[in-house]
């Protein structure tokens, strides 16, 4: 399973539509669409019911959307972890002010 696949995924279940997904993630319809058909086949059933009203969530989209949350909140958690490694601030800090100033 790809997580970019699981990114367009995840978009069109928060959106309810391969045209809106597409306009947020900024690729045309027809990527979100191959990637989902993509998911689909790696899953081995279908995901979503496609209404002329938009997408709908089955039952097994239902728990993968679930499972798909879970990991993405895992790796947002991860990078932001990584990214404030180092910047802890250490050592002894001085202050220096003019002697007209202490009282």
């Amino acid at each position: 399973m790809d997580w970019s696949d699981l990114q367009v995924f995840l978009e069109a279940c928060r959106s309810g539509s391969a045209t809106r997904a597409a306009g947020a993630l900024d690729v045309s319809v027809s990527t979100v669409t191959r990637r989902l058909a993509e998911l689909e086949r790696v899953v081995g059933k279908p995901l979503f019911e496609r209404l002329p009203t938009g997408l709908v969530l089955t039952p097994v989209g239902e728990l993968l959307r679930a499972h798909a949350e879970r990991a993405e909140r895992a790796i947002l958690e991860g990078a932001s972890a990584v990214a404030s490694v180092g910047l802890e601030v250490e050592g002894e800090v001085v202050v220096a002010v003019p002697n007209d100033m202490l009282l």
